[in-house]
Parts: structure tokens; C-alpha cells; sequence
């Protein structure tokens, strides 16, 4: 079933859209200047496409429609007439299309506001993982605590000097603290647990691996292991304060979206105070911008001081109002009428005046709540806005960190491949430099070799020549024996 507002704004959207003075062209068939009632129907049912066996009561309703726009009751629809209710039907589409574009802009705003609902709700999530994370580590650090950092916590609190520290723990009295001794006194501490970190801790405080701590040796691992000290208290200072900042950024992520849910709520308020107003209300959002004086003349085109139940019908949709045709009609039987059987003029013009009244009561209310729902709304926008400014920070910083942590990895690499290309050259010239060692010795042992068989030869040498001047001359010793012999 097609409905008389239906109609209206169906037409109304087509008049944005064409001439009205072309469709009024279009519309009179035999060119006498004027519309007939028929000429009226069929125009526009092919212009809303619409059809009579899909909508029986569609020719009722238009015609319905010509009657409310035919003032002189003349059975035909001059260009003036036409022309005027036409106008106004445009005007009315337009107001229609502002309605929609408001929607479009509530709709907007809804999206947003979900949005950003959202985006809270992912950072919080975020926080909350780090905090259960760094909760977590936290824990496993303390449970995990260095035997170093106990035993340094332990002997802070006797505040004794190195000498006092070297009596309580030399038991022998030799003024070295033995690998027994140091595990004795430990124990005692209550340090049974650490057994294997007691032998590793005791090697470090040794240092020259004597077997024993002595006096100078005792005073340097007291230092590191009260350094060890001061360093966990360090490490726990800074985890306190790191979870402290995720637990101020958690209530600060609650705290915007706590705002949003306000600035939610006042929204959602005005809203259900718009719809509830009804009939009455959404009349009295039009009146006050209208002249009553001057409209109600409009309405009455015949002059004759009555509104019929058709005309109130058709001047109220014409004004773009939301509205069902059994609100009409209450509004129509509902209007005091002071006894009269008609609708007078004045009767509608009080009840007009009603409808201001109590409008601007309403208006007042509903900018009250307004003005709260937008500072409510930039509240919440303004820390919406700065967690997002917290989130982008935090990220470009963890990018930083990235990107720092590649650095130093790539410079690593960098000083690791330098170390070991120095490395290599060391090797080459230590290599290098012992091949020209060998060399150099072997050269030296070669002519060391040679020195030495040179002068053994030499030695040789002399030693026959000897020989042979001693044999020379025993010979000679010999001839002369034999000579003197033979004489």
C-alpha cells in the first residue's frame, strides 16, 4: 500500500532533479494550459513507476494528493497552483536530504567513537600483556637472586671491617681464609642450598689461586659482592618504576575510556530525549522558525477560517515531519476545538502557540544537555588523542630501540669481523715473523756450521802440517842416525 508521505517525498527527490516546469509541460497531454485530475494521476504514477496492480488504492492516493494541491476546488490544476505546491514539495526534499546528510554525520561520529573505543581497548591489551610479562620476570628474578647478592646482603648487615671479617672467617688463625673455612662459614649463613656456587664464588675471590683468600684478596671481593649488592638494589629499583609506568598508563588508558563511555552515554541520552519526543515535539522543531500568522494563511488558501482533516494532513507532511497517519489523525481530534464541530484557523493557531511553548522548554533542556554531551565528547576525544600520541611514541621508540639494536648487532659483527681479520694479520706476522726467526736461526746454525768445520779443517790442516814437520823431522833424526851409523 502506497502512503500519501510516501508519495510526497518520492516526488519531492524527483523535483530536485528535473525542471518544474519541464515535468509541468510533460504533464499537460492536450496543452489547454492546465492539469486534470487523470492528467495528474497517470503523470505521476509513471513518473514514482508506479503500478496499479501491484497498488490498487495507488490512484486514490494521488488523487487524494491533487485535491489537497487544487485550492479553488476547480477539478484542474492550473500552472500557478502547480507551480507554488510543487515548490514547496522541493523545498520539503531538500530539508529531507539535510536530515539524511545529519544521519550520515551521526553515523560518522558513531564509527569514530567505535573506533576509537577500540583503540583504547588495544593498547590497554597491550599494557596489560607487558605488565604480566614484566610481573612475571620480576618474580622469576627475585626467586632466581645471586648467590654473590645474598651473601653481600648478609654481610651488610654485620657492618664489620675487612680484619673483623678475616678473624670471624680464619678459624685457624693463619690469616687466610681456607676453600673449608669460606664453605664452613657460608653454611652457617645459611647458604647450604648454594653448594656449587660456593665453590665458583670462592675460585673468583681467590685470585692468584692459591687455594686460600688472603687479607687483600678478602677486601676486593668484599667490595665486588657489596657492588653486586648495590646493583640488584639498582635492577629492583627499576623494575618497581617500570611496572609503576605501565600501571599509570593502564589507568590512564581506563581513565579515556571511562571519558568515552560518558561522552557515550550523554550522546545516547540526547538521542532517546529526540525519538521520545513524538509527534508534539518534532511539530514544535519546525514551528519555531515559522511566522504562525503567516503560515497559517498559507493554509488557508480558500479563506474560508477551517482546516479540513485532508488539508491538516497535507500541510503537515509538506513541512518534512516524520509521521504516520494515525498521529495525524490524533493530533487532528485532539486539537481543543472549544466546542466548535470544525477546525477553526484559531483553533490550530493556539494549539500552535502550545506547541512553541512548550518547544523553547524543550530546546533550553535539550542545549543543556548538549553543551554537557560535547564537553563530555572532547574530553574524551582530548584523551583519546594523547594515548594515541603515548602509543605512536612508544612504538617509534621500540622502532629506535629496533633499529639501535641493529646497529649495535651490525657493529658487532663489524668489530667481531675486525677482531678476527686482526686476528689473522697477528697470526700472518707472528707466523711470518717466526719463519724469519727460523730462517734467520737457521742461517746463523749454518754458519755456525760452517765456522765451526772451517776451523776444525783449519785445525786439521795444522794438526797434519804438525804431523808432517814432526814425521819430517823424526825422519831427518833417522838419516842422520843412519848416517852417523854407517861412518
Amino acid at each position: 500500500m502506497i502512503k500519501v508521505e510516501q508519495l510526497v517525498v518520492q516526488l519531492g527527490d524527483h523535483l530536485c532533479k528535473h525542471s518544474i516546469l519541464s515535468l509541468l509541460k510533460q504533464w499537460d497531454k492536450d496543452s489547454d494550459g492546465v492539469i486534470s485530475k487523470s492528467e495528474f494521476v497517470a503523470s505521476m504514477k509513471r513518473m514514482l513507476d508506479v503500478k496499479s496492480d501491484e497498488h490498487d488504492d495507488a490512484d486514490d492516493i494521488i488523487g487524494m494528493a491533487f485535491d489537497t494541491i487544487d485550492n479553488d476546488r476547480s477539478g484542474t490544476l492550473d500552472l500557478h497552483e502547480l507551480k507554488a505546491e510543487m515548490k514547496k514539495l522541493q523545498e520539503r526534499a531538500v530539508k529531507l536530504a539535510a536530515v539524511a546528510a545529519q544521519k550520515a554525520k551521526q553515523a560518522a561520529s558513531l564509527r569514530k567513537a567505535q573506533e576509537a573505543r577500540q583503540q583504547l581497548e588495544e593498547r590497554k591489551t597491550r599494557l596489560e600483556a607487558q605488565l604480566v610479562d614484566l610481573e612475571q620476570q620480576v618474580e622469576a628474578q627475585r626467586g632466581e637472586q645471586p648467590l654473590a647478592v645474598k651473601l653481600g646482603q648478609l654481610l651488610e648487615v654485620d657492618s664489620l671491617s675487612v680484619a673483623d671479617w678475616m678473624k670471624k672467617w680464619d678459624k685457624d688463625g693463619d690469616g687466610k681464609i681456607s676453600r673449608v673455612e669460606f664453605r664452613y662459614r657460608s653454611s652457617s649463613l645459611g647458604l647450604r642450598e648454594h653448594e656449587k656456587d660456593l665453590e665458583s664464588l670462592f675460585d673468583r675471590l681467590d685470585k692468584d689461586g692459591s687455594g686460600s683468600i688472603d687479607l687483600s684478596e678478602l677486601d676486593k671481593g668484599l667490595r665486588s659482592l657489596q657492588k653486586a649488592v648495590g646493583d640488584s638494589e639498582a635492577r629492583k629499583l627499576q623494575d618497581e618504576l617500570r611496572l609503576q609506568a605501565l600501571r599509570e598508563q593502564l589507568a590512564s588508558v581506563a581513565n579515556a575510556q571511562e571519558a568515552g563511555v560518558k561522552a557515550d552515554q550523554a550522546d545516547q541520552a540526547i538521542e532517546d530525549m529526540r525519538q521520545s519526543k513524538g509527534f508534539f515535539g518534532r511539530l514544535g522543531d519546525v514551528v519555531k522558525n515559522k511566522n504562525i500568522n503567516v503560515w497559517l494563511r498559507e493554509w488557508d488558501r480558500d479563506n474560508d477560517g477551517t482546516i479540513s482533516r485532508l488539508e491538516f494532513h497535507h500541510h503537515i507532511r509538506t513541512l518534512g515531519i516524520p509521521c504516520s497517519d494515525a498521529e495525524l489523525d490524533d493530533t487532528y481530534n485532539g486539537i481543543d476545538r472549544k466546542g466548535e464541530s470544525t477546525l477553526m484557523i484559531t483553533h490550530l493557531r493556539d494549539y500552535l502557540k502550545l506547541v512553541l511553548e512548550k518547544n523553547l522548554q524543550t530546546i533550553k533542556e535539550e542545549e543543556k544537555h548538549l553543551k554537557q554531551a560535547q564537553s563530555l565528547r572532547r574530553q574524551a576525544e582530548r584523551l583519546r588523542l594523547e594515548e594515541a600520541a603515548k602509543d605512536a611514541m612508544e612504538a617509534e621508540k621500540k622502532e629506535a630501540e629496533a633499529a639501535a639494536a641493529l646497529r649495535t648487532a651490525e657493529e658487532e659483527q663489524q668489530l667481531e669481523k675486525k677482531q678476527a681479520e686482526e686476528r689473522k694479520r697477528s697470526m700472518e706476522e707472528l707466523k711470518a715473523a717466526k719463519e724469519a726467526k727460523e730462517k734467520r736461526e737457521k742461517k746463523e746454525f749454518d754458519e755456525r756450521v760452517e765456522r765451526a768445520r772451517k776451523e776444525r779443517k783449519e785445525k786439521e790442516d795444522l794438526i797434519m802440517a804438525q804431523a808432517m814437520a814432526a814425521a819430517g823431522r823424526e825422519i831427518d833424526k833417522e838419516k842422520q842416525a843412519l848416517l852417523r851409523r854407517s861412518l
